[in-house]
C-alpha cells in the first residue's frame, strides 16, 4: 500500500492506493477511514488500481477544513480528475454510498460502475436515531477485531466531527438524485444490518435505474468486514466484466 496526502483548497484527502488496472475507489461510512477495507483491498488490487480515500474529518484527512456532506462528493469529484484516470468503479459503504451516490448522479462522466453497500442514500428520518447511536446492532455481527478500529477511528474524528457528520447523514435526501444515477449499479444489504434495515436497501435499488441487489447473509451493517469472503465475490462480479 501507498499512501499519498493531497491538498485540495482547504482540504486534506489523505489516500492509499494498490494494485494495477482500472480504478476503483473506495469510500468508507460514518466514523470509518480506509481502514475498514482491510480485507477487500487485497484482494481487489490483484485486478485493479485501489485507491482508499478518507472523507475530509476521518482518518488520515484532517486539516482546516471541516466534514461538510454537501460539499463532499465535488471535492472528491475534483481529487478524481486530478489523481485518476475516469471513469470509475466507486464503492461507497453506509455515509460513503451516500456520497458515492450522490457523485454518480452529479457527474455521471466520473463513474463507470457503483457499488452502494449499506448505503445511507435513501431518507434515514429521525426513527433511526436510536440504531445510529445504537452501535451494539453493529457489533452483534462484527468481528471483534474491528471493534478497536471503530472506536480508534471514532476518536480521531473527534466528538464534534461525529456529531456533525452524524446530524447530516441522518437529515439528508438526494433521493430526487437518485433517478439521474447512469451507471449500472450494485446495492449490496448485508441481511442483519440492524442499523440500516434491508427494506431501506430495496428502497434504494428501487430508486435506481436498472440497480441490482445482492443480499450477503449472515452480515450485519459491515459485511465487507464480517463476511469478507462473500463480499469480494460479490462485488468482483459485478465489476469484472
Amino acid at each position: 500500500m501507498e499512501r499519498q496526502i493531497v491538498r485540495i483548497g482547504a482540504a486534506t484527502i489523505a489516500f492509499e492506493t494498490a494494485g494495477t488496472g482500472r480504478p476503483i475507489v473506495l469510500i468508507h461510512g460514518l466514523a470509518g477511514s480506509s481502514r475498514w477495507w482491510r480485507y477487500t483491498i487485497p484482494v481487489l488490487a490483484k485486478h485493479f488500481r485501489i485507491y482508499a480515500v478518507n472523507v475530509i474529518g476521518f482518518g488520515g484527512s484532517r486539516g482546516s477544513a471541516h466534514f461538510a456532506l454537501n460539499d463532499a462528493a465535488e471535492i472528491l469529484g475534483i481529487w478524481m480528475r486530478q489523481w485518476m484516470a475516469t471513469p470509475v468503479t466507486l464503492v461507497g459503504h453506509s455515509m460513503g454510498g451516500l456520497i458515492a451516490a450522490d457523485l454518480a448522479a452529479t457527474a455521471p462522466e466520473l463513474v463507470e460502475r457503483l457499488v452502494l453497500v449499506n448505503a445511507a442514500a435513501v431518507p434515514i428520518g429521525r426513527r433511526y436515531l436510536s440504531h445510529a447511536w445504537g452501535l451494539a446492532g453493529v457489533a452483534r455481527y462484527a468481528r471483534v477485531s474491528l471493534l478497536p478500529v471503530l472506536l480508534t477511528d471514532s476518536l480521531r474524528a473527534g466528538p464534534r466531527t461525529m456529531l456533525r457528520a452524524t446530524w447530516q447523514v441522518l437529515n439528508a435526501d438526494i433521493s430526487p438524485r437518485l433517478g439521474m444515477i447512469q451507471a449500472p449499479t450494485l446495492v449490496v444489504w448485508g441481511e442483519y444490518n440492524k442499523l440500516l434495515p434491508l427494506a431501506m436497501g430495496r428502497r434504494l435499488q428501487s430508486a435506481i435505474p436498472g440497480a441490482q441487489l445482492a443480499v450477503i447473509a449472515e452480515a450485519g451493517h459491515n459485511p465487507m468486514w464480517e463476511r469478507p469472503a462473500d463480499f469480494n465475490t460479490v462485488v468482483l462480479n459485478f465489476v469484472q466484466y
